[in-house]
């Protein structure tokens, strides 16, 4: 639950906020799936952020997945549910919740948002 936690009391330390440039990856005992922040369309206008959780196909190492660039590109993720608003997700010390579906969370961590080619996307923190 700590890895997931707001870190103070300002919106830029929110893990909503947080989202905005990094790609959060949750493992269960079988799979990886990520969670990244979905920006609006253009010219959309919208109250709330919203993001999006997708399945890896593979879970890749993480040379691999600095040169395909993270978030994943859409060729290697199986989107499970999009336009998620963030308080539809429900933590608890050992697992995740969106609509409807329960994810038993052993690992997760955070990656910077880059481009393909590596250019970032270190691990920022694990859990």
């Amino acid at each position: 639950m700590s890895g997931i936690a707001d870190q103070g009391l300002r919106s830029s330390q929110w893990t909503s906020a947080r989202l905005r440039s990094q790609t959060l990856y949750l493992e269960t005992s079988r799979e990886r799936f990520e969670l990244k922040y979905q920006p609006p369309q253009e010219q959309e206008e919208r109250q709330q952020d919203l993001y999006q959780l997708a399945r890896c196909k593979c879970a890749l190492p993480l040379a691999t997945m600095k040169k395909l660039g993270v978030p994943m590109p859409p060729a290697e993720v199986e989107v499970l549910q999009s336009d998620v608003a963030w308080d539809e997700f429900k933590w608890s010390n050992l697992s995740m919740a969106v609509r409807g579906q329960v994810f038993h969370v052993v690992r997760m961590h955070f990656m910077a948002n880059s481009k393909p080619g590596g250019g970032g996307g270190g691990a920022d923190s694990s859990s």
